[in-house]
């Protein structure tokens, strides 16, 4: 059974000179990110795929009239329509889209709903055509969603990088990426477990 978390925040570095512009939140699990984040922006536009999460982000930020919330997974193309698959832990925030990124926490897993996506390219138009602040925890779908993306509109991207996905896919990533943003917390080096980098644009 889904095990939905409330206490997940990870350990994300949110500079202040983006304090005052659009944020969204890809992955918001049940809102800590958002939460904590709630009065610093203009805006806050949070995707959340697992209903349940997301009814919960729903009832939580109902009273701010700058925070709107969308049950959908990203991924590279919209529209589509995907499985969210749980974890061996079976807790809410590891539960993942079902993809080739994925290694065997997954295999087999049950499958917990279907939900339509949105792409990168659509969440930059419903914000405005500009993001001040990004944050991406999404379970290896951070592939699909930047890579060979324009992500030049974003000023920052705190990112999950998931060592789930593979040292070759990690670094394709990170050389898009580095193409147009520069690492001003974390590190470059594949390891076995999960880290929150920050990039800032150039």
């Amino acid at each position: 059974m889904l095990s939905i978390n409330k206490h997940n925040l990870g350990n994300y570095v949110v500079p202040e000179d983006s304090y005052g512009g659009i944020c969204v939140d890809i992955g918001c699990n049940v809102g800590s990110f958002v939460s904590k984040y709630v009065h610093s922006f203009s805006k806050i536009l949070y995707y959340e795929p697992i209903k349940a999460c997301f009814d919960i982000c729903n009832e939580l930020f109902s009273e701010y009239s700058h925070v709107k919330g969308f049950n959908n997974a990203v991924w590279s193309k919209s529209n589509e329509v995907v499985n969210i698959l749980t974890h061996v832990n079976n807790d809410s925030g590891s539960s993942a889209i079902e993809s080739d990124t994925l290694n065997n926490e997954w295999a087999k897993r049950e499958i917990i709903h279907e939900i339509q996506t949105v792409c990168l390219e659509d969440i930059l138009s419903i914000a405005g055509g500009e993001i001040a602040y990004c944050k991406s925890d999404c379970e290896t779908s951070e592939y699909h969603i930047f890579l060979n993306k324009n992500i030049k509109d974003i000023k920052y991207i705190g990112m999950e990088i998931h060592w789930q996905m593979g040292e070759d896919k990690q670094r394709e990533l990170m050389l898009h990426i580095l193409k147009t943003h520069d690492i001003i917390y974390g590190d470059v080096g594949y390891t076995n477990y999960n880290r929150e980098i920050l990039f800032k644009r150039r």
